[in-house]
């Protein structure tokens, strides 16, 4: 008995008819290409390779346009990347750091990362930072802000101050609007006289004005926070006995130190002829005489009032 293959297989056939000639024309390609030298004299063949070659130029990416810098920073990590710093996680910092999916100038709304890392004293982190290309002299930010410099004063880290100055920061940078310190008036709140030597020792003015908001001269700050070593200091640089306080919250450092009850501050002012009826700042403010009654520091209260205190 005789059977038609093809009769019975019609899905067959038509699939047979379709790849034959697809796969000559592959064949064809394959030929023309591997001996496109000798072939090229055929004006055919010539014109094929011609319309190949250009299909492949405008398909080809350059060299230039592919420079994507590799790893890439993902936003994702930043978080956590904060948070390392924070927690003085030296591993995790230096990881994220080498696998290059963090950004060393990463701002979370508040300080860079390096600022962040300066006000912990972290030697290796900052370190390790500046190495990525952190900017040592990021702006400080408008409300509590500090530069790396200020932080690092602030905390009364001094290797890491004079670290941060070897590396460039500007010692005299501006304090941030709303509770802005610079480096000196940062370091000279916290009674950090170590530091406060080694700013002036490298040319930290003694005299910036206080910030509009909450801000304090050098001396204001050291009377501010009782601080009598630093306040001599100052006093022997020149800093202004009479600095007139910031506009809103403010205080001379008469009224500074009487507000903090400070009796040996505000001796040492009067000394230097503080001006014990100076005027209150405009919000929030307070006289010398005021500031000592509503602590209940009587002491301070009585001293005020030999020297003429009268509001």
């Amino acid at each position: 008995m005789n059977v038609d293959v093809l009769a019975n297989n019609p899905r067959w056939t038509t699939y047979f008819f379709i790849a034959a000639p697809v796969f000559a024309v592959v064949m064809a390609v394959v030929i023309i290409l591997k001996y496109q030298q000798a072939l090229a004299d055929f004006p055919v063949i010539a014109g094929f390779l011609g319309f190949i070659h250009q299909f492949r130029s405008k398909s080809i990416i350059s060299d230039e346009e592919c420079q994507i810098s590799s790893p890439i920073t993902d936003p994702r990590y930043n978080k956590a990347f904060v948070h390392a710093i924070l927690s003085e996680d030296d591993d995790m910092v230096a990881h994220l750091l080498r696998l290059g999916i963090v950004d060393a100038n990463f701002y979370d709304g508040k300080m860079t990362v390096l600022q962040h890392a300066a006000a912990t004293g972290n030697e290796d982190v900052i370190q390790n930072l500046l190495e990525n290309g952190a900017n040592v002299n990021a702006e400080a930010g408008h409300d509590r802000g500090r530069t790396a410099l200020q932080a690092a004063s602030e905390g009364g880290h001094l290797a890491e101050v004079d670290r941060l100055l070897e590396k460039g920061a500007n010692i005299n940078a501006a304090a941030g609007s709303k509770h802005g310190r610079t480096a000196l008036q940062a370091a000279s709140g916290g009674g950090h006289l170590a530091v406060v030597d080694l700013l002036l020792e490298k040319g930290a003015k003694v005299n910036p004005v206080a910030g509009s908001e909450y801000g304090r001269t050098a001396l204001q700050a050291a009377s501010e926070g009782g601080h009598l070593a630093v306040v001599n200091r100052l006093l022997k640089y020149g800093a202004a006995v009479n600095a007139a306080a910031g506009e809103r919250h403010g205080r001379t450092a008469l009224q500074a130190a009487s507000e903090g009850g400070h009796l040996a501050i505000v001796n040492r002012l009067l000394e230097r002829r503080a001006n014990v009826n100076a005027a209150a700042s405009g919000c929030q403010g307070r006289t010398a005489l005021q500031a000592a009654l509503e602590g209940s520091h009587h002491a301070v209260a009585e001293r005020l009032r030999r020297a003429g205190a009268t509001r």
